[in-house]
Formats: C-alpha cells, sequence, structure tokens
C-alpha cells in the first residue's frame, strides 16, 4: 500500500466538498472531522473491528 500524505482538517473539508458533499456549517464540520476518522467520512472501506 502506498504511503499518503497527512492532509489537514481544511484540506480535507476541500475533499470532500470536491466530491460533492454539502457543507453548511464548516465550524461543526472541522469538529467532527477533529473527532472522527476520515475514512469513516469518505465512504472508505476499512475492516470491521
Amino acid at each position: 500500500m502506498a504511503d499518503k500524505d497527512f492532509k489537514t482538517i481544511d484540506e480535507q473539508i476541500e475533499i470532500l466538498r470536491s466530491r460533492g458533499l454539502s457543507i453548511e456549517e464548516e465550524a461543526e464540520a472541522k469538529d467532527f472531522l477533529l473527532r472522527n476518522n476520515y475514512c469513516r467520512v469518505s465512504g472508505w472501506p476499512t475492516k470491521p473491528t
């Protein structure tokens, strides 16, 4: 698996927006991303825990 570069919260929000996610409250989105894994939000397949 290739290494991926670290993305800031702002960069993650821009990626999500570029993929069609509507974000009305940016402060809430930042708080959510600080508490949750980006993969959970993006729908990236992960192994079940």
